[in-house]
């Protein structure tokens, strides 16, 4: 889960495009310009109210006219490098949608076999695992990821305890107050995107907190280095500054490994964390 922002300007694309001599934009800009830049003005109008799900359909695509966008999306044309160049960063290999760091390209958000005249815009890719095939039937009751800065803070929580040395794992929770103005809009993400995501998510989060209890210095590189007990404060010290490394590097402090890491400073799981930090040190 991340705040997406490609930095694209849509328009110079498509003026950029337009001046190819290939055989896929051959007469685009006559037939396609005004539809295509109404489209996209419609599709962040829609987005920005958390609409997408009403978007009007275009009920007389013509098959080839739709083959012609789709195959846009995955040619070689100079004016679409940016999709090439985006995949190359770092920043993008965690899923927008699940924060699971096996983000395996950039998607779309409405399917472009349903709505080809996005299929080169930037407003619609997002870095996505294979989540995103499970989100098409609850558009409605999900988040943009290229709309809402409240992905820029951390929105999650895991509840559990830890008794006899093995995880007791109780959920995700929100991480957000109720009077939050889109507390609704996440609590839904959660329920209808992310716990419905197979029951790889949630057995993925016990396996990874058990084995950062058992073998913290495995998870926590600094802990490699110290020779002598911690203090609770230079525990907490250690595991704040990998987070701070962690959130920068994926650009989120919504990412699988962050959302992990940073249950453990609940001060219920924190105080036995500490004595089993001390314990194998």
């Amino acid at each position: 889960m991340k705040k997406v922002n490609l930095g694209i300007d849509d328009i110079s694309i498509l003026n950029d495009l337009y001046l190819s001599t290939s055989k896929l934009v051959v007469n685009l800009k006559d037939r396609e310009d005004f539809f295509l830049k109404h489209r996209y003005r419609m599709y962040i109008s829609f987005a920005e109210k958390q609409k997408l799900s009403n978007l009007p359909k275009i009920p007389y695509f013509h098959k080839q006219r739709a083959q012609i966008f789709e195959s846009l999306y995955s040619s070689k044309l100079s004016s679409l490098n940016y999709i090439k160049q985006y995949r190359k960063t770092t920043s993008y290999k965690v899923c927008s949608l699940c924060g699971s760091p096996a983000a395996g390209t950039l998607d779309h958000f409405l399917p472009k076999d349903i709505y080809p005249e996005f299929s080169i815009f930037s407003k619609n890719l997002i870095p996505a695992c294979k989540c995103n095939f499970s989100k098409n039937k609850n558009i409605s009751m999900i988040y943009h990821p290229q709309f809402f800065d409240f992905l820029e803070n951390r929105l999650y929580y895991i509840d559990f305890l830890i008794i006899n040395d093995s995880v007791n794992y109780r959920g995700i929770k929100m991480n957000i107050k109720p009077n939050h103005p889109y507390y609704k809009l996440i609590e839904s993400h959660l329920v209808n995107h992310i716990l419905k995501c197979g029951d790889g998510f949630e057995n993925e989060m016990r396996t990874r907190l058990q084995s950062l209890y058992d073998t913290p210095q495995t998870c926590i590189f600094a802990l490699d280095s110290v020779v002598t007990s911690l203090s609770k404060q230079q525990l907490r010290k250690i595991i704040h500054n990998q987070l701070k490394r962690e959130n920068e590097k994926f650009q989120t402090p919504n990412s699988w490994d962050s959302l992990i890491l940073s249950s453990f400073l609940k001060k219920e799981v924190f105080n036995q964390f500490f004595l089993r930090v001390n314990t194998i040190l």
